[in-house]
């Protein structure tokens, strides 16, 4: 089976992407995912995306991976509980700490490696070996053989293999990324206090605690961003840059016939009429690949693409722009 593995950042998009067609859709936990708080969902909500997929026979996934103070891990305990009890089909993790507890109490329950977890080689995958069940591939991962390789390792590892069909290719793969550290003045905490009492704190600016970065790799024109970075580290981020990438329709045939087990829209930040078209759009063409396998006719999908990605550029360009406002407010009050 391939899964198809769409985002939803609220109930609406939980319920339109599961009539597209996504066999599981994930969502992250209030204070506790890799997202801004408005993309994530309370307990409470967790609870009702579960009953709102059952209408379409779909699966939550629930995103948990940031990194959380010891102090939580009792809190994470007691919502896994319930998502258990509600059905959630999976949880993605990125710190070994927090798969630890978890797997400990809930062995059974299927663990996705984030793709924060910056996963390219076989020996990588080793260190998680008995803890997860799905591995993401690091977005560091470009060259069709490099990737026929991680979905052979990955199976070799006894772990599904999941990438990413669109996506950003940040400074050193997603999860590997240094750059926020030198803009530590501008960091600013958020608090969010979840339906189940669970109070978290955030960082914004701060990607692994916060789940958000300033994209200081855009903004390389600003002077508070170039005069933040040492001159040759600089040198080296003008030139890898932090690019937006789609997998093509014929590649993507190739990785499915190789094995490839989840493809994975990123996006619960986007509009939900892109998130909705690029999900059928890659419905469509994984039940042309199931139905005619490395012959399916793939160009309409790819046409459809050509402009779905237009479109997420733009989306992408306004949200580095609002990150960046966000990035000279916080400077101005800190100076």
């Amino acid at each position: 089976m391939i899964e198809l593995l769409g985002p939803a950042g609220s109930l609406e998009m939980v319920e339109a992407v599961a009539q597209c067609g996504a066999d599981a859709v994930y969502v992250g936990a209030l204070g506790l995912s890799r997202r801004d708080p408005k993309y994530e969902m309370t307990h409470d909500q967790i609870r009702q995306a579960c009953l709102l997929a059952a209408k379409y026979n779909t699966r939550i996934i629930v995103a948990l991976n940031l990194e959380i103070d010891p102090g939580l891990h009792p809190a994470v305990l007691r919502k896994v509980e319930d998502y258990k009890k509600w059905g959630v089909a999976g949880i993605v993790l990125k710190f070994r700490d927090v798969m630890d507890v978890v797997h400990q109490r809930f062995s059974q329950l299927p663990i996705y490696a984030s793709i924060g977890c910056n996963i390219r080689r076989y020996e990588e995958m080793l260190r998680y070996k008995g803890l997860i069940t799905h591995v993401a591939m690091s977005t560091l991962i470009e060259q069709k053989d490099d990737v026929l390789s991680f979905i052979r390792d990955a199976h070799t590892a006894g772990m599904k293999a999941e990438m990413l069909v669109h996506g950003n290719r940040c400074i050193n793969g997603v999860g590997g990324c240094t750059l926020f550290k030198y803009f530590q003045p501008e960091f600013v905490e958020i608090e969010s206090r979840d339906t189940d009492g669970t109070v978290t704190k955030k960082i914004l600016g701060n990607p692994e605690r916060g789940g958000v970065c300033y994209r200081p790799c855009l903004g390389l024109e600003m002077p508070e961003v170039r005069n933040r970075i040492p001159p040759d580290v600089l040198k080296g981020v003008a030139k890898e840059g932090n690019v937006a990438f789609t997998i093509k329709p014929p590649e993507l045939i190739d990785y499915m016939a190789a094995g490839m087990d989840v493809l994975k829209v990123q996006g619960r930040e986007y509009s939900l009429d892109l998130i909705t078209s690029l999900v059928k759009t890659y419905r469509s063409m994984i039940d042309k690949f199931l139905k005619s396998g490395a012959d399916a006719d793939v160009a309409q999908e790819a046409q459809a693409l050509s402009e779905l990605d237009r479109r997420r550029d733009l989306e992408r360009q306004e949200k580095t722009e609002a990150l960046h406002r966000s990035f000279e407010t916080a400077s101005h009050q800190d100076s």
